[in-house]
């Protein structure tokens, strides 16, 4: 006999994507970024323990300042001014890109405002 699928798992192309229902979270939605269904498997083991560890525990992954204003930009294509944050977000990553989310202060921030300051002096 054939070996099934997890439930949530769809075929889209040569890619698996997770298409999947939990309760107390909404939907989770997102491609496993592979053709092979054992690792998009894995994957989605790992993003239910993310959530579960989320939701149980209130741990919460570590992102960078590059991820989040992916995250950011991807969430608000529909908006008029994208652009312009886009470039300010670009601007931006060079100075905090690798910084975890939780380390972005006024503080790490000094080096961009120095910069800053310099850019409209000229």
């Amino acid at each position: 006999m054939g070996r099934t699928k997890s439930a949530g798992l769809r075929k889209r192309g040569d890619v698996w994507h997770i298409d999947k229902q939990i309760r107390g979270y909404g939907t989770l939605c997102e491609s496993t970024g592979t053709g092979d269904l054992e690792e998009a498997e894995r994957y989605l083991t790992f993003r239910l323990e993310q959530i579960r560890q989320a939701s149980v525990y209130g741990v919460r992954p570590r992102r960078s300042f590059r991820q989040a204003a992916t995250k950011y930009l991807l969430e608000h294509q529909h908006k008029a001014s994208i652009d312009c944050d886009a470039l300010h977000l670009k601007h931006l990553d060079g100075f905090i890109g690798d910084l975890p989310i939780d380390q972005v202060h006024e503080g790490s921030l000094q080096a961009f405002i120095g910069a800053r300051r310099c850019w409209v002096a000229v």
